[in-house]
């Protein structure tokens, strides 16, 4: 992970526990530092990006609506995680965690989706959450934040 990819607002692991990236404070050129939620001035090298799961999912408040059913077949299955009528009031922001099989060979990714019918993939998998809220943020000009049920 690159400092460049953080900013304020997102949710890095710093040692085993969660932190919310408060300010940015360029004291080094490229290094830098970071003021965390717990109260800390940090180097941008002591954080560690947060892998998307179905718990963080849950807790940044995304449902489990299972199984999708317009892409699957025999190579290729989905979940979908669903922020509903978020993006327009009308239209779900959604993450499919896709399973695909080709051959001997499986394949999993995050996949983000309007409403069912409407993937986004620009050929790399979404893999931590600070990518998950920095194109959610980029999408909606809205954070994505813990539920209020979250840690």
């Amino acid at each position: 992970m690159e400092a460049k990819e953080l900013r304020i607002g997102n949710y890095v692991k710093y040692a085993t526990q969660e932190t919310l990236v408060l300010d940015l404070l360029r004291t080094h050129a490229e290094l830098g530092y970071y003021k965390d939620s717990i109260g800390f001035e940090r180097k941008y090298d002591e954080f560690k990006p947060i892998n998307i799961t179905d718990e963080y999912l849950l807790n940044l408040g995304f449902e489990n609506w299972g199984l999708g059913t317009q892409w699957n077949n025999e190579y290729e299955s989905y979940v979908r995680y669903v922020r509903h009528n978020d993006l327009d009031g009308t239209s779900n922001f959604e993450i499919h965690y896709v399973k695909s099989t080709y051959g001997n060979t499986e394949h999993y990714q995050y996949i983000i989706s309007c409403d069912e019918d409407d993937r986004l993939n620009w050929g790399e998998d979404l893999e931590y959450i600070h990518q998950l809220q920095n194109l959610y943020f980029a999408l909606t000009n809205k954070e994505l934040e813990w539920s209020s049920q979250a840690k």
